[in-house]
């Protein structure tokens, strides 16, 4: 049985805020959730404590209550004092938008440098949301053992500070890892074309037609599938037209409005294909109302 997912959104008078609610649902989705509520509040200024306005907490516990609602996601990047205060008060699991990109990622990822990349901005996520848990464990002891909450805090934040540089260091390997594949094929020279746009937006469909019209070999072409982030990957192809033009084609990771300013750093070594090409093919889904 699906976890079933109750959608908030707060509007601040945002032109896109009904395109991005559907975005939202369209993540959730991809995450294999039910949708079985959504909530949207008009503010004009973010509550920096719960997010949402005061007086809109009661009613959303009682959506929970009388839903049986097991997880809530928030339509924006929560800061870890709200995160903690709005678990605190709905007594359920919350994700905002930033969480949720990160665990359709990780489901996603196949390759090791994919889930090197994942893995790390998963930890620059945590790292400062490290302090609620033991704060809370130091209020629980009193004065017993006091500051043993802030002494696990420490040790924590250590390991995950080595971790992060151990997976940027592992990244930085791959990435010489490939340029130097990339010259042992003698591809560096040839032109660079790169599949950018929108996730979901038909990227793989068009790689995969490059690949059947002129490379004709069926274990070349790519994972295409209808949902979002099926790419992590760039997967490159030699492409060679039949007036014998040869170039390399790049199908690249899609992107979402809002995209997490981590998740671009810790993909940087992918997304650097990106700023290397010599032509940018921008795929866009012309039955989408947004394209």
């Amino acid at each position: 049985m699906k976890e079933k997912a109750l959608l908030i959104g707060v509007n601040k008078n945002n032109q896109d805020f009904d395109e991005e609610m559907i975005e939202l649902e369209n993540l959730v989705i991809s995450l294999e959730l039910e949708i079985a509520g959504k909530i949207i509040q008009n503010l004009n200024e973010i509550n920096r404590v719960f997010y949402v306005g005061t007086g809109k907490i009661d009613e959303i516990k009682e959506y929970i209550e009388e839903n049986e609602i097991d997880v809530v996601v928030v339509n924006a990047e929560l800061s870890p004092l709200q995160q903690r205060k709005l678990e605190k008060e709905f007594k359920v699991n919350v994700i905002d938008r930033t969480n949720l990109i990160l665990e359709i990622f990780a489901t996603r990822a196949r390759t090791k440098e994919a889930k090197i990349q994942v893995e790390l901005a998963y930890l620059q996520f945590m790292l400062p949301r490290l302090v609620g848990s033991y704060s809370a464990l130091d209020r629980q002891r009193g004065g017993k053992n006091k500051g043993l909450g802030e002494k696990k805090l420490e040790l924590d934040r250590r390991r995950i500070e080595g971790d992060i540089l151990k997976y940027k260091k592992e990244l930085t390997k791959i990435e010489k890892q490939r340029e130097n594949k990339n010259k042992r094929k003698n591809t560096s020279m040839l032109p660079k074309v790169s599949l950018v746009g929108y996730t979901n937006a038909g990227k793989s469909t068009l790689m995969n037609l490059f690949i059947d019209l002129y490379v004709n070999d069926d274990k070349k072409r790519v994972v295409n599938k209808d949902m979002l982030f099926t790419t992590l990957d760039t997967t490159s192809r030699r492409i060679e037209l039949e007036d014998e033009e040869v170039f390399i084609l790049s199908d690249t990771v899609g992107f979402v409005s809002s995209l997490p300013t981590l998740l671009i750093e810790s993909f940087k070594s992918t997304l650097r294909e990106i700023l290397e090409a010599d032509l940018l093919i921008n795929v866009i889904d012309f039955s989408s109302d947004n394209y």
